[in-house]
């Protein structure tokens, strides 16, 4: 991704390096996709947390990422 080669954006990777400097991990359920590769239900768990919905553990709980310690998080455009 970070060749710019694919059509993701800046913003996306500076969201998943924000995530990953922070101990902020999306929550992804380990069952639930029925789709013929089986990862359409695990990426969209993890897009949720990248825009700013979704759950996220972080400091060892289990939180939902607009109510959970906003100190952590801050929103991307």
């Amino acid at each position: 991704m970070s060749y710019g080669y694919s059509g993701v954006r800046e913003d996306v990777i500076r969201t998943i390096l924000f995530f990953l400097n922070n101990n902020m991990i999306p929550v992804i359920p380990e069952k639930g996709s029925v789709g013929a590769s089986g990862d359409l239900a695990p990426l969209a768990h993890l897009t949720l947390a990248l825009i700013g919905e979704g759950e996220i553990f972080y400091k060892g709980k289990k939180q939902n990422i607009r109510t959970g310690d906003k100190r952590a998080w801050r929103k991307t455009t």
